[in-house]
């Protein structure tokens, strides 16, 4: 056959430029324009969907039942305020965010009123991973009303059948609540009373309601017999809200001042919203509130922007105590593990190994890390067939919820841990 040296000969003949193989000293040109650079990673913030809302990203329909779903995944380590709502040490999803959500999914749908809105349980929010969460609404009735419920469970549940837990449950509307929008031109309201808000969040604390500074939106109130006005506003990013859900929840807390003199008594418990019924919501993306609230056996509520236009109302606003009973079984939920450290007495039977007791003393990580290497490495190359090696720590972990672990015996803890599992039966934690 040809080889390579025939078939470029005969093309260098020919007249066919440059052998391939011979150096030139032409550089080709650079370039006229730009390099061109294009991302293939998804970028932080909203999870990939179709929606434009920052929880409720996707939706779909169910064309048998004429049922629409949006779903969504609040999450801490992307809206960080989440972990600003903090009720008798657990984070919670603000009810106001339930509201707001039935408000986005309403409008899609041409139902944009709240007719009514009953929370069954409040929403836990995992420190980490966030929560899978559903708003599903029914086909319209005959009177145009649509039904609708809050679910959620811990994001990424290993089993696709996890349990959802119901949060909220309601109707929405196609007719236009009675109630109409607040005229709060006129600010600050006349013959209103000023009240002082500057502890109002350090008491709130104290009673167990730990608001963050996302949710430290109260800036000014005043009471007028049993009328009680506020200005909100907070630095918290409120892009992609109907109504900012920390503003909302922000406007309910001139209610912790009570509509007599000093507030809320000690004695007196904390309540939270139960209930909304016609809700409407004007104006959305308002940055800074003016609220209007009237208290009775239910509470009347109007919001308006900074300039007096409304932007939201509800008809009948009904609280109920605060139940600390209903929050572990919420902050649990999706959980499979939870560690749990039982007394034991010591036994009675002779042992039937001989038991050698290492402390490790406290000091810094490397000191004390390197003191428990130097235990286990001598252990296993001395001559203790049989004998067990226990191995004293001191707080490495916490037994009780009012125990503060030291963090550098608590890496001894992990070393041992390891070691335990590389030869069995050979070391014991204490």
């Amino acid at each position: 056959g040809t080889n390579i040296d025939t078939v470029l000969a005969q093309t260098w003949a020919n007249g066919h430029g440059n052998h391939p193989a011979q150096p030139t000293n032409h550089l080709p040109d650079a370039p006229t324009y730009p390099f061109q650079h294009q991302s293939y990673w998804l970028t932080s913030g909203h999870a990939a969907g179709t929606g434009s809302h920052p929880f409720l990203t996707s939706t779909a329909v169910h064309a048998p039942t004429n049922t629409t779903l949006w779903t969504g995944t609040p999450n801490p380590a992307v809206h960080s305020w989440l972990g600003d709502h903090v009720i008798d040490g657990t984070p919670l999803l603000p009810a106001a965010a339930l509201l707001e959500m039935c408000w986005y999914a309403g409008r899609a749908l041409g139902t944009p009123y709240v007719r009514e809105l009953v929370l069954r349980a409040p929403v836990a929010v995992p420190p980490r991973g966030g929560l899978d969460v559903q708003v599903v609404v029914g086909e319209p009735d005959a009177d145009g009303g649509r039904t609708v419920t809050v679910l959620s469970r811990a994001a990424g549940a290993a089993d696709a059948d996890s349990a959802w837990s119901v949060h909220a449950t309601g109707v929405l509307s196609d007719e236009e609540p009675l109630l109409p929008g607040a005229d709060l031109t006129e600010w600050p309201p006349q013959r209103a009373e000023p009240v002082d808000v500057d502890d109002l969040y350090d008491a709130l604390a104290d009673r167990g309601f730990e608001y963050g500074p996302a949710f430290h939106g109260l800036r000014r109130a005043w009471r007028r017999g049993d009328e009680l006005f506020a200005e909100v506003a907070t630095d918290g990013a409120a892009a992609g809200f109907e109504l900012s859900p920390m503003l909302l929840d922000a406007a309910l807390h001139v209610l912790h001042l009570g509509v007599t003199e000093g507030g809320v008594a000690e004695d007196e418990p904390m309540r939270l919203p139960w209930s909304w019924s016609d809700a409407a919501l004007w104006a959305p993306g308002a940055d800074e509130l003016r609220v209007h609230l009237t208290v009775g056996t239910e509470v009347t509520l109007r919001i308006a922007d900074r300039t007096g236009s409304p932007v939201a109302t509800v008809g009948a606003l009904a609280l109920r105590p605060f139940d600390r009973s209903a929050l572990p079984a919420a902050a649990v939920a999706g959980s499979l593990y939870r560690l749990e450290w039982a007394a034991v007495e010591p036994g009675a039977e002779p042992l039937t190994e001989r038991v050698i007791f290492a402390e490790i003393e406290p000091g810094d990580l490397f000191a004390t890390t390197a003191q428990a290497h130097r235990v286990l490495v001598d252990w296993l190359a001395g001559d203790h067939d049989g004998d067990r090696l226990v191995v004293v720590t001191r707080g490495a972990v916490a037994v009780t919820d009012t125990d503060d672990p030291d963090p550098d015996q608590g890496a001894v803890w992990g070393l041992i841990r390891s070691a335990q599992a590389e030869h069995p039966h050979r070391f014991t934690l204490l």
